[in-house]
């Protein structure tokens, strides 16, 4: 009796079995050639999307553009020379500016104690 197991057991699979039980449970393991195409194709959009050495170049080229050189911060540290003369200027004109801002911050104070007073009379 046992050795009509061990020759079942050991019985060669037919393309049926195959069919039926291994490829099934394969299914999950191995890729399949439309897996395969689907990868390829999300290869090729994810070198398409990615950024080459001459995109890098074209981005560096146009960043130089955009921000300011050394020459740039100078030119423009010489203008605002030209507008303000001196350092006394400067200050002057922060003095002035101070003096301006604390000004319109008094007018809205009283304007508001104003507004409250007639409140109180009404």
């Amino acid at each position: 009796m046992t050795a009509n197991k061990t020759s079942k057991q050991n019985k060669p699979l037919t393309l049926g079995d195959i069919k039926k039980e291994l490829i099934p449970a394969m299914e999950g393991v191995f890729a399949t050639k439309g897996d395969i195409k689907e990868i390829k194709k999300d290869i090729k959009e994810i070198r398409r999307d990615s950024a080459t050495k001459e995109d890098l170049q074209k981005f560096q080229d146009n960043a130089l553009e955009v921000f300011a050189t050394k020459e740039d911060l100078q030119k423009f540290q010489d203008n605002a020379l030209e507008v303000f003369a001196t350092k006394e200027d400067l200050q002057a004109f922060a003095t002035q500016a101070e003096l301006f801002s604390f000004q319109d911050k008094t007018l809205t104070s009283l304007d508001s104690i104003l507004q409250k007073l007639d409140i109180l009379i009404v």
